[in-house]
């Protein structure tokens, strides 16, 4: 299902949850000026850089290389040149960030000009044209909302300009307004910026004989994505011990769309094929055509299922700490910082003991920890957790929308969801079901959402299977059809 518009194989399971995840989408933010560059998994510091320019009073796509320092606070564009070699461009950019984090959970920058350098030469049949940007006023500032899971993030750049000087006469002049947004999430299944751009242009020639004025307008929409995809490869030898594997597929793409003065779009793409990975393979002899047997293959590969021997009991009712365990991976919570996010969360002087029923020497320990101080998963009391007990299936649609941070999405006053049992729905657990069907994750069967059973092995892995599906699809379809025109 579709969101509506409103909006490896690893041999150790915790290494796999505590990789880096980016500030943002896109590791470079070349892209404010309307360009997009090849990330290449942030392994150099020099990226292919494609950008569009409108100051000859038509689109042209200029080619080339950037290169940024770690911090992003020096990029230099390199060999800039249009498709025929008849412009060239070169320039380099100062900035400064400053970070504000005086909320734990919201990280607010502000990114402001501190330097810059741009020439543009045009060779035609008339001569050569030298634009030198002789001004540039630019500020921008992003708001990242920390959720456990997932980053949400916002940003815009507005009233911002630049002025070109003509020949090096400072009377014939091109004026560009920017005004620019920017929307993204950052997960470890998908990550997402799209930025939406508005450029307004003032050509002033008043010098030679016969004076030069015109106006026209730049739409350019970028789109930075980065995916962790899952895919099955058939075994194409029949006399082996497995029928096929899943891979690791990592893919990263940068999209730039423009259009000028109304025209019709056009689109240049970058995109990178960073390496890919083979997963474990799982040999359970009690799946074969069970109806969860997809689901649960594709999260034993991962490693988010780990079960001795051969039989793995889809059929077997789900305990609190399998639960707690099989999230907390499949969200890649970061284990070794858990501590520091659950100070983010509760005040030291009302911090409540961790559960007395959970030994530290427990394998689903810090599974448990994590998700607790995550805020995503509590104790049935405070200071009890209850890891052997059974979990219900409005309780696990609760852990799951929590960790998403989309409760927003839930009408805020009193409310049915669709269900024919909607009545048996606790009041406590309303919004997260109301969420779960919207977001396609948990629709229920034959009109029931069956809010009181009990959550098997089976259900749990297919619910899980469709939280990442939907971090890997629906949510970044979100990001980039709604908002982008074209």
């Amino acid at each position: 299902m579709k969101v509506n518009k409103i909006m490896i194989c690893i041999c150790i399971v915790v290494c796999m949850m505590i990789s880096p995840i980016g500030v943002f989408a896109s590791t470079n933010n070349a892209g404010f000026e309307g360009g997009i560059s090849k990330n290449d998994s942030g392994v150099k510091d020099e990226y292919d850089y494609k950008e569009v320019i409108f100051v000859t009073g038509k689109p042209v796509v200029l080619y080339g290389k950037v290169q940024m320092n770690e911090d992003q606070t020096s990029l230099t564009f390199k060999d800039l040149k249009s498709a025929d070699g008849t412009i060239k461009a070169s320039k380099k950019i100062g900035l400064t960030r400053v970070k504000n984090t005086d909320t734990p959970l919201q990280t607010i920058e502000t990114i402001d000009l501190a330097s810059f350098s741009e020439t543009i030469t045009v060779t035609d049949d008339n001569g050569q044209t030298t634009y030198t940007l002789s001004d540039y006023q630019f500020h921008s500032s992003v708001v990242k909302d920390n959720q456990p899971v997932i980053q949400f993030y916002q940003g815009m750049w507005n009233r911002c300009q630049k002025k070109y000087i003509i020949n090096g006469n400072v009377a014939d002049t091109v004026t560009v307004d920017i005004d620019g947004s920017l929307y993204g999430y950052d997960t470890y299944w998908s990550s997402t910026e799209t930025q939406t751009i508005k450029q307004t242009l003032h050509y002033d020639q008043k010098s030679g004989e016969t004076p030069t004025e015109w106006y026209g307008y730049g739409n350019i929409e970028l789109s930075f994505n980065k995916n962790n995809k899952l895919s099955y490869f058939e075994n194409a030898v029949h006399l082996s011990s497995f029928a096929g594997a899943y891979g690791l597929l990592k893919e990263e793409e940068s999209v730039m769309t423009y259009s000028y003065n109304g025209g019709e779009p056009q689109s240049e793409r970058l995109v990178n094929h960073p390496p890919q990975e083979m997963l474990y393979l799982p040999k359970y002899e009690d799946l074969r055509g069970h109806w969860a047997e997809e689901s649960i293959k594709k999260l034993a590969s991962l490693k988010i299922i780990e079960e001795d021997g051969s039989i793995f009991g889809p059929d077997l009712p789900e305990t609190r700490a399998d639960f707690a365990r099989h999230m907390a991976i499949a969200l890649r919570l970061d284990l070794e910082k858990s501590d520091e996010i659950r100070r983010s969360y509760v005040k030291d002087e009302i911090k409540k003991p961790f559960f007395i029923d959970v030994a530290e020497d427990d394998k689903d320990y810090p599974y448990i920890k994590a998700m607790n101080d995550n805020n995503v998963m509590h104790g049935k009391t405070d200071d009890m957790f209850f890891p052997n007990q059974t979990i219900t299936r409005e309780e696990a649609f609760t852990i799951v929308i929590r960790a998403l941070g989309l409760e927003r999405l839930a009408p805020t006053h009193n409310f049915n969801t669709r269900f024919k049992d909607d009545a048996k729905i606790s009041k406590w657990a309303k919004k997260a079901v109301y969420v779960m069907d919207y977001l396609g994750i948990a629709q229920g069967y034959e009109g029931y959402i069956n809010p009181k059973e009990v959550m098997t092995k089976a259900e749990t892995a297919a619910m899980i299977d469709k939280l990442i599906e939907y971090m890997q699809k629906d949510l970044k379809e979100d990001y980039r059809e709604g908002v982008l025109e074209y």
